[in-house]
């Protein structure tokens, strides 16, 4: 018997300039309402220290549908972190820019490499990025 493969989770927040940030799931934990809610915080943060144009101007959020991102908590954070969430009708694929766009050809540079830890998983997901040209985004 063959143990199955462990998985990384990753959020990653982009725009057309690049990667803002990626948070590694720490294994064995979930994303509930409070973890996206402090994800949220960070990435005001790091658009403050990324983006420093956007520190005065309205940043529009488009996230799916999951429950954690559409409870009343989680809603009320982005409101007062001042984010306008852009609309996300259920099950329209042509919406979803990171999994069709952002991680369709991480996908495939990852396809049948053997990894030993979650670190290399992730280091190669950084290198991945970083190698980006600006223009890609």
């Amino acid at each position: 018997m063959q143990q199955s493969a462990a998985k990384v989770m990753a959020s990653v927040f982009w725009d057309a300039h690049g990667i803002i940030f990626i948070d590694y799931l720490e294994k064995g934990r979930t994303i509930n309402s409070d973890y996206y809610i402090a994800l949220l915080e960070r990435l005001k943060d790091e658009i403050t220290e990324k983006r420093p144009h956007l520190k005065k101007k309205k940043v529009l959020l488009h996230q799916d549908n999951a429950p954690c991102h559409k409870s009343v908590k989680t809603m009320t954070k982005i409101h007062e972190l001042g984010f306008e969430l852009l609309p996300h009708p259920p099950y329209s694929p042509d919406l979803y820019p990171s999994d069709y766009f952002l991680f369709s050809d991480l996908k495939r540079m990852l396809a049948g490499k053997k990894f030993s830890s979650n670190e290399e998983v992730i280091a190669e997901t950084e290198a991945y990025f970083e190698a980006k040209d600006k223009s890609y985004y």
